[in-house]
């Protein structure tokens, strides 16, 4: 399965990618994010591990993912394997002053016997995940637009 999207953000590309890269607060801009676990230490970056939770139609779902590129402030890329499909999400980020252009590319790959032979079922679900690349970034584009970062101390996980 692959699919890309894009959106037109009214804001300097360094602006979407600080907002983007801030993976600890994730939860207080995306909807479908319920929690975000760094498991390593240090600032984001290449090699950086996480657990994401999300609330999939009504079922939580905790996929470990790691940065695989982190290029600031043009792309972010995570990689993740799960239920037997390895995942790329990338983020490419292209605009200058007030204006970006935020592209995100979904792949799934099956890497196990049985993950390759549901992966013609599999094709049923791309519109639900399109619609939820969808959501992630018309949630991430709000948050950009109205400024609303969370400081480092509201953050989950900061200790507050």
């Amino acid at each position: 399965m692959h699919i890309d999207d894009e959106i037109e953000i009214k804001a300097a590309p360094e602006t979407v990618f600080a907002m983007l890269s801030r993976i600890e607060c994730w939860p207080h801009i995306i909807p479908a994010i319920v929690d975000v676990e760094v498991v390593t230490s240090g600032p984001v970056q290449s090699g950086t591990r996480f657990l994401e939770t999300r609330d999939i139609h009504g079922r939580r779902e905790t996929v470990e993912m790691t940065v695989a590129e982190y290029e600031a402030p043009r792309r972010l890329v995570m990689t993740a394997e799960a239920h037997g499909t390895r995942y790329r999400i990338a983020h490419d980020i292209d605009g200058e002053r007030e204006r970006t252009l935020l592209r995100i590319s979904f792949s799934g790959e099956p890497v196990s016997i049985a993950a390759r032979l549901l992966a013609p079922i599999g094709t049923l679900f791309a519109p639900s995940v399109r619609q939820h690349i969808r959501s992630d970034l018309e949630a991430l584009r709000r948050a950009v637009e109205l400024d609303q970062l969370p400081d480092a101390a509201e953050a989950p996980g900061s200790g507050s």
